[in-house]
């Protein structure tokens, strides 16, 4: 699969703060409201605004660094306001969302899969540190495709990501890691990460 440049290198503005890039057999976590568009338990086209995927701002949790009480204070509270109360939440794979294709008829007449996602580990300022976020590959978009059919296509795309997604579940259904195992992935990351830098400088 071809990677973004993005996902290549961490995107948390505090990189010793962080987790690493988003690897493809991570849980993903899409928190659901009360003002989700959303057909009862299942998302729809609309869950996911095209606006936010455009500018790589569909926001998700990295299941296996977010503690339930992380998740709720980052997540649930801050959106009481605007979005409603949490209605449930649901769950993909990085790895399913970066398989999904986007579908374009070129120049030549025939027409081409090309990557339609990525996942990033996209943590600023005012996030928390297992904040990740989804948007288009540009990347990987033929050059010269028109605004109609990058629109089309793009629409398909969003219906294939409500595919990729589970049935929306009750948060109680989640199985949560602990505070000890977040802190656990974050000295490993740390370790791994400080004697990858090592090496380079060593080997350089």
């Amino acid at each position: 699969m071809q990677s973004c440049p993005l996902e290549n290198e961490t995107q948390h503005y505090r990189p010793w703060r962080g987790f690493g890039p988003v690897t493809d057999g991570e849980s993903l976590l899409f928190a659901v409201f009360e003002n989700t568009r959303r057909e009862e338990k299942s998302l729809t086209q609309k869950s996911f605004e095209d606006s936010h995927l455009r500018r790589i701002q569909l926001s998700v949790a990295r299941a296996k660094y977010t503690t339930r009480k992380n998740f709720e204070k980052n997540i649930v509270t801050p959106a009481l306001g605007s979005k409603g109360r949490l209605i449930g939440i649901s769950r993909t794979t990085a790895g399913n969302l970066r398989s999904l294709k986007c579908y374009y008829k070129l120049n030549n007449g025939q027409t081409s899969s090309f990557r339609g996602l990525i996942v990033v580990d996209s943590v600023k300022e005012r996030d928390f540190d297992s904040h990740a976020t989804i948007g288009y590959c540009r990347d990987d978009e033929p050059p010269g495709i028109g605004t109609t059919q990058l629109g089309r296509s793009r629409a398909i795309l969003r219906l294939n990501i409500v595919e990729a997604f589970s049935q929306i579940t009750p948060i109680d259904d989640i199985i949560w890691p602990t505070g000890n195992d977040v802190l656990r992935s974050r000295v490993r990351y740390c370790f791994n990460r400080f004697f990858s830098a090592n090496s380079l400088s060593t080997s350089g």
